[in-house]
């Protein structure tokens, strides 16, 4: 097609040089029409070539995308990330309950760190005893699939294993499930237990996976257990504290627990790894919660654990005490607290024991650590002689 457009063209410029050819010398009119058709030719030319070798440079646009696809082209990309992930739907918090739930006397604590074998859960367990020793009224939640807490409390209380409540707590927030809390009154004190099992894992992963791929959640599951600790059922039982033993993963239970505490505190062992380690929680704390989820969440501070046997910390565990502080204060600002109490590996502390609570041990040697740091712990949440009182 171009080749025979192409010798019209040529033939058409033959006549013209024709006419030029025989027009009177000087003529202004056949020169003026020249000018203008050879220039009308040439921009011709370039148009069809133009055409000839992109013969549709803007294709008609298709049809609009549909909702649906939209929703999960931005999956996708929030896929990439879990700090996006966990905002996918940013809904704005239910400021009403986030309110109730840091205007209260009771307390919401979060054993937080995303390393394993940092003594989350031995801490949970001697703090949550040690409190109900003073005739406070503790709520543990267990909310790591693995149920060290479960086990470790039950055992101590001389019942057995039951089904996972806190699944339900996760799924729902009905404010009913807290009557099925094992009641641990017997022999440990005013404890009741939210236990965990295997099955949580799915039922996270369900959970998640049905508000992620719901265009428009008709329950934000973010806030179920917000829900639940500031449900009329909940504010019955008269808790003083929560304790909150969260696994090494940001599951739907952590994002729960964080998204519905009043405090965090981060027990670590004080090592090089650690610094970088906190440093990170921080930031990734800060951003999801603070900027988003839980204004207001507090940090208690950073609990030094599983550090050598013996009534000092060894130097190197001091320079990394002080590398740990500077670390959270660039992250989290001047408030970061580091605790002075500390408590020393657990495996020579089960030794020396003979129980995973030390405080139920009656040797003060190894039972002493854990009650300097729920002291402390006090003093963080509700302030210098602001417990409650029994």
């Amino acid at each position: 097609m171009l080749i025979s457009w192409l010798g019209e063209l040529d033939t058409f410029v033959e006549k013209l040089i024709q006419v030029f050819r025989v027009a009177p010398p000087g003529s202004v009119a056949v020169l003026i029409v020249g000018s203008l058709l050879i220039g009308f030719l040439a921009g011709l030319l370039l148009s069809r070539l133009k055409r000839w070798r992109d013969p549709s440079p803007h294709p008609p646009p298709g049809p609009s995308s549909s909702p649906l696809e939209e929703h999960i082209a931005r999956l996708k990309a929030a896929l990439k990330s879990s700090d996006e992930l966990w905002r996918f739907h940013d809904d704005a918090p239910p400021r009403h309950l986030l309110n109730k739930i840091h205007a209260g006397q009771m307390k919401v604590v979060v054993l937080l760190n995303l390393k394993g074998g940092v003594s989350k859960t031995t801490l949970a367990a001697n703090i949550g005893v040690y409190y109900a020793t003073l005739g406070m009224k503790v709520l543990l939640i267990d909310m790591d699939y693995q149920g060290s807490l479960t086990a470790m409390m039950l055992v101590a209380a001389g019942l057995t294993n039951g089904p996972s409540v806190v699944d339900s707590v996760i799924e729902t927030g009905d404010e009913r499930l807290v009557k099925e809390a094992a009641n641990l009154e017997a022999k440990l004190g005013p404890i009741r237990l939210l236990s965990a099992g295997k099955s949580l894992h799915s039922v996270e992963n369900r959970v998640q996976i049905g508000w992620l791929i719901e265009p428009k959640p008709a329950r934000d599951i973010r806030f179920n257990l917000l829900r639940f600790l500031t449900s009329d059922e909940v504010s019955r039982a008269n808790f003083d504290v929560v304790l909150i033993d969260s696994p090494p993963r940001l599951t739907t239970g952590t994002i729960n627990a964080l998204a519905g505490a009043t405090d965090f505190a981060i027990p670590t062992i004080l090592d090089g790894a650690a610094t970088a380690n906190v440093g990170t929680l921080l930031d990734d704390t800060r951003a999801l919660f603070v900027r988003h989820l839980n204004p207001h969440l507090r940090l208690a501070g950073i609990i030094p654990t599983r550090t050598e046997v013996g009534t000092e910390l060894k130097d190197f565990e001091v320079e990394n005490k002080k590398l740990l502080i500077r670390e959270a204060r660039e992250k989290w600002g001047e408030g970061s607290y580091m605790f002075e109490a500390f408590t020393p590996d657990r495996i020579d502390v089960a030794r020396m024991a003979g129980s995973a609570i030390p405080v139920l041990s009656g040797n003060e040697e190894v039972a002493g650590p854990y009650k300097r740091v729920a002291k402390e712990l006090a003093d963080r949440i509700w302030g210098k002689g602001q417990w409650p009182k029994k």
